[in-house]
């Protein structure tokens, strides 16, 4: 089965460059069994990057959820913020 065309954020596209650099090998909008879509996900480390913009990551709660829920399935969460995009690449201290 072929997955859609994957359409990137300004925010992901940098993310994805940044993550190209450090050659962190990953998957991007990996889809999980929980229903949720990680946007770069290092799944044989269970590793989910999250990449949050202002607009669509103004209420926390809906992101608490799909973390907690992330957690429980064993992920690890590393979630970046429009703000802090550039310390993305500190990744590799915790691959």
């Amino acid at each position: 089965m072929e997955r859609e065309k994957i359409h990137l954020t300004s925010l992901e596209k940098r993310a994805k460059q940044i993550l190209d650099e450090l050659g962190v090998n990953y998957i991007e909008q990996y889809p999980t069994r929980l229903g949720f879509i990680i946007d770069f996900a290092i799944p044989d480390k269970k590793i989910a990057i999250e990449v949050d913009g202002k607009y669509w990551h103004k209420d926390k709660k809906r992101d608490r959820f799909r973390d907690w829920m992330l957690r429980r399935a064993g992920w690890k969460v590393v979630r970046i913020d429009e703000d802090g995009i550039e310390n993305l690449k500190n990744i590799k201290l915790i691959i």
